[in-house]
């Protein structure tokens, strides 16, 4: 298991902690599908990936960026997720990006 691997579970493991006592079957496809949304905007849009490993931008800018990009459309717990990778280095964000994509291909 290589490093990416055993950082994107330690990752999910903790957010799944954290929703676990809200968590139902209907909460849980819905979380997925937006991870899913999340990962495919940001393997779609390099644009994307360039602005969050940008390391002259701020968590706070990062925050902005991603609220006024997803709005609403996002589960709220997804996008406190995401607002928290953002005090983080960026390979968290490809970390969690790659975790969900080998999620899709298993389901």
């Amino acid at each position: 298991m290589g490093l990416s691997s055993r950082v994107g579970d330690a990752y999910a493991y903790a957010f799944l902690k954290v929703i676990y006592k809200d968590l139902t079957f209907s909460t849980f496809t819905h979380l997925v599908s937006d991870m899913l949304d999340f990962s495919t905007l940001f393997n779609a849009y390099p644009s994307i990936e360039k602005f969050l490993a940008n390391p002259t931008y701020d968590a706070k800018k990062k925050k902005q960026f991603l609220n006024e990009f997803f709005g609403n459309s996002l589960n709220p717990l997804i996008m406190n997720f995401l607002n928290l990778l953002c005090y983080f280095e960026f390979s968290v964000f490809k970390i969690f990006c790659l975790q969900t994509q080998k999620y899709k291909l298993k389901s």
